[in-house]
Parts: structure tokens; C-alpha cells; sequence
């Protein structure tokens, strides 16, 4: 069921799938040893493997708090990926368990989050120019919203951080069309 795939560290990978951990709507994540393997549900799902792989190893650069990447692999005709295993319990199953954490995870997140937004992503240059192949094709999207959507994105630099030019004013979110609404 398995296909040896070779590590970043030249060795071997040859474990079994163990129990599902989790699962969504276009993969499963999976024990995998002392690791855990992302298998997405449709075997056409190769390039998306690698894209994500490599997506997660530039962040990983970037010494942001992520699981190592280990390899892509095939596994019974899935592409998925190998990933250091988190240790703990998420934030979602803290505060459901303990309401009275959820001001602490909120805060913890959004330490995270500007974090992440004040990494510069030169790393991950494909991604405005698949944002926009994406915008245009999309069929839910009349043509003004893709035009503004469009506009929008390619006034953003290469080496996108999240957010860049987006921040709403204090106090308020941005709605579609560029309009703001206060926050509550």
C-alpha cells in the first residue's frame, strides 16, 4: 500500500497508515509512524501536494511555528504529505472544552497571525499570479467583482504578505466592493 519515497534526510520512508486524525473536504490526515501523512481524497491531487509541500517548507524557513515537511508521496493511489506530528490539543478543542480559554487562543491566534503577516513571502511568488488565473475563472463572480478582485491583486507587490493593502480602518471590516462596516 505504501510507495518508498526517499526524506530530506536521504533515508527511506516506508511506514504503513494508522489511524484517520482528522479529515476534511479534500483530505484525511493519517498516522504515519512517528509522523503523520495528508492524503487527499483524489489521485489527481499530485500537483497540489507538491505546491502545498513546498508552500509549508518556505514557511518553515521562515521560523514561523509549523509542522517540517518530510516528503510527498504516493500512498494507494493518493498524493499526501508527510509532516511532523503536532503534539497537544488544538485550539478549537480547547475552547470548546473550556470556554473560559477563549480570550487567551484568540490572543494567542492573533500573535500568530501578525506574525505571519509581517513575514515577507518572496518564497511564494506563484501565488498572485494563481490568485488571478483563479479569480478570472470562477463562475459565481459577475465580471464588474472580478474586475475590482483583479484590480485589486495586481496592485499588490510580488512576494505577497498576507493582507498587504487590505487592512481595514480600526474598528471596522472591509466589505465586498471596498466599503467598510463597523465592527461590533
Amino acid at each position: 500500500m505504501c510507495s518508498p519515497i526517499m526524506n530530506r534526510g536521504g533515508y527511506m520512508m516506508s511506514e504503513t497508515i494508522g489511524r484517520l486524525l482528522a479529515a476534511g473536504n479534500v483530505a484525511e490526515v493519517f498516522e504515519w509512524g512517528s509522523r503523520v501523512v495528508k492524503l487527499y481524497r483524489s489521485s489527481a491531487r499530485k500537483p497540489t501536494a507538491f505546491r502545498e509541500a513546498a508552500v509549508h517548507a518556505a514557511v518553515e524557513a521562515m521560523a514561523l511555528p509549523v509542522p517540517a515537511v518530510w516528503g510527498v508521496l504516493e500512498v494507494g493511489g493518493r498524493w499526501g504529505i508527510v509532516f511532523d506530528r503536532v503534539k497537544g490539543r488544538s485550539f478549537a478543542e480547547r475552547m470548546r472544552e473550556d470556554p473560559s480559554v477563549i480570550p487567551e487562543c484568540l490572543r494567542a491566534l492573533a500573535r500568530l497571525h501578525a506574525r505571519i503577516h509581517d513575514q515577507p513571502a518572496r518564497q511564494l511568488r506563484g501565488l498572485k499570479s494563481r490568485l488571478a488565473t483563479n479569480i478570472a475563472g470562477i463562475g459565481l463572480l459577475d465580471e464588474p467583482l472580478k474586475q475590482i478582485l483583479l484590480g485589486r491583486l495586481a496592485g499588490m507587490p510580488d512576494g505577497i504578505r498576507p493582507s498587504t493593502n487590505t487592512r481595514p480602518l480600526r474598528g471596522s471590516r472591509r466589505l465586498a466592493g471596498g466599503h467598510q462596516a463597523n465592527a461590533r
